[in-house]
């Protein structure tokens, strides 16, 4: 009796066994696409300048070119900008045009983006939320002097 308690025991067991193993099973033959994952650029591009006195005009043509680059580049290619305009006087002298409201609002302040093909150029070098620092901490406010 006590041979065949054991046996009994023993099949009970494969039989719980087989049941949880099956219940665990996965026998859909779709099994749902994974998400696309973007991919990413090859490499980076961090261009940094200034204006200064009467060049701002011609740093603002030279960054606008980074839009003028075919669509497909920027699948291989991020490019990141960081451009500090010069003073707000020195602003109001060549890019007086724009208003002074423009010449008091970037005057000195330094902006960072990231190209995006689908933006046109005004709308990232113009866009005050991309002026960095907590209050452009980056302008320099004391000069120490080493002896």
């Amino acid at each position: 009796m006590k041979k065949m308690m054991k046996a009994i025991a023993a099949l009970l067991g494969c039989a719980m066994t087989m049941a949880v193993l099956t219940a665990c099973s996965d026998n859909t033959d779709n099994p749902a696409p994974k998400p696309e994952q973007e991919s990413q650029a090859e490499y980076t591009i961090m261009f940094y300048t200034a204006g200064a006195r009467n060049i701002d005009p011609n740093m603002l043509n030279v960054l606008s070119s980074f839009y003028d680059a075919n669509p497909e580049a920027y699948k291989k290619v991020n490019v990141v900008i960081q451009y500090k305009y010069s003073t707000t006087e020195n602003l109001n002298k060549t890019l007086g045009s724009f208003g002074s409201e423009f010449c008091t609002t970037f005057g000195s302040k330094s902006l960072r983006w990231t190209v995006d093909p689908a933006k046109k150029f005004d709308e990232e070098a113009f866009d005050q939320g991309n002026i960095y620092g907590a209050d452009n901490a980056d302008i320099l406010t004391s000069v120490r002097t080493v002896s």
